[in-house]
């Protein structure tokens, strides 16, 4: 298979995009924060980066430890307008220049993916920027997430819990997306098909499928995978698949 430049296969839509993507496209409508959670490799990253080839008007930015907390969160959010405020002294200055930035009127909404980094006090801080402004805010994490967004009652996180409007979970990588994937990768066999959905949504979902048959095609680029290649791939990862 011919990989578009820099080495990247090109996007697949599978039914997990299609419930992330509503999700977006809800919270956008109702004008809300809403959540994706989801196991590793189901395809959130992927999903947030190919919605903003559809919306220009979409901000992303993906979380990290590095900025875990309120002052260093605020910053990641106006990187995502293309602007750096790291010199900026004083987390007051900074929440007042984010908000202002949310407030122009240049944006649809925003994908803040991997926030299961940013801490308490900055998913909070970030929550009333929200309720000040009003622009659409989409979280994606792994299951850690969660335990911030399923909240009843009296807690912490009610505040932010209380404002996730559409929320999706998913548990693990859809059969129905494996085979998608594989299909679109130059895959046919259908007993290579079933075998990956065998491996896959226990052991790392797509990002592992694009590993096992990017490895297989390393090892022969003309002949057609089947499962010896794709078992032997999975040797070579360590996966023991």
């Amino acid at each position: 298979m011919n990989l578009p430049q820099g080495g990247q296969p090109p996007f697949c839509e599978t039914p997990h995009w299609d419930e992330i993507l509503g999700v977006i496209e809800l919270s956008m409508t109702l004008q809300v924060m809403g959540a994706v959670i989801g196991a590793p490799g189901v395809g959130k990253t992927m999903a947030f980066k190919h919605y903003l080839t559809r919306n220009k008007r979409a901000r992303y930015v993906s979380a990290s430890p590095a900025n875990a907390h309120p002052r260093e969160a605020l910053a990641m959010v106006a990187e995502a307008f293309g602007h750096n405020i790291h010199d900026t002294r004083g987390i007051s200055r900074r929440y007042q220049i984010v908000r202002r930035m949310m407030l122009s009127g240049d944006v649809d909404v925003i994908l803040i993916d991997e926030a299961q980094h940013l801490t308490d006090r900055s998913l909070d801080l970030i929550r009333t920027i929200w309720d000040t402004t009003g622009v659409p805010i989409v979280f994606a994490g792994n299951h850690s997430l969660r335990e911030r967004v399923d909240v009843y009652g009296e807690g912490a996180f009610v505040q932010f819990a209380s404002r996730i409007g559409p929320k999706s979970t998913i548990e693990a990588v859809d059969p129905r997306a494996v085979e998608t994937v594989a299909r679109q990768r130059g895959v046919t066999d259908k007993a290579a098909i079933k075998w990956l959905q065998s491996a896959c949504p226990m052991k790392g979902g797509l990002r592992l499928l694009d590993r096992l048959i990017s490895t297989a095609r390393l090892r022969d680029q003309e002949r057609a995978l089947g499962v010896d290649e794709l078992a032997q791939s999975a040797l070579v990862l360590g996966e023991g698949a």
